[in-house]
């Protein structure tokens, strides 16, 4: 289901997101380009993908010399996405949060690739690694 609202959000909606932010509940909410995604709490077979990959990815990240976090949230104040985790090659000194994301480094772009150069694996190497769901 899609709701949009354009312009300024009726009272309503605002008092619903205020809920959610002061219960916690919109700790996975992200902003893409100015709009607001309410986002619910993933699958636990998400939560299963993301532990293996932490699992799997961790010796080749720890050897770049990369450290492993979970979720942050990245991008600008009304440009951002909560990724499940991430490796940076230095611990964030802060906790972030939707007023005050990471930055992405000089407005990088992601695209998807077909594997990591700094950690030597393929994206199709690392998928056959996975006991998938199913």
């Amino acid at each position: 289901m899609k709701t949009i609202v354009v312009g300024e959000p009726p009272v309503e909606i605002t008092a619903f997101l205020a809920r959610r932010r002061a219960l916690g509940q919109d700790r996975f909410d992200e902003v893409w380009e100015g709009e607001y995604h309410v986002v619910p709490a993933p699958h636990p077979w998400h939560g299963y993908v993301d532990k293996t990959l932490g699992e799997l990815l961790g010796p080749w990240a720890r050897a770049a010399g990369l450290i492993g976090t979970g979720r942050f949230n990245l991008g600008v104040q009304d440009d951002y996405r909560v990724p499940d985790g991430g490796y940076h090659h230095d611990l964030p000194s802060r906790s972030s949060g939707p007023d005050d994301p990471l930055v992405r480094p000089g407005g990088a772009t992601y695209e998807e690739a077909a594997g990591s150069n700094l950690l030597g694996i393929s994206a199709a190497d690392l998928a056959g690694r996975i006991d998938w769901p199913g």
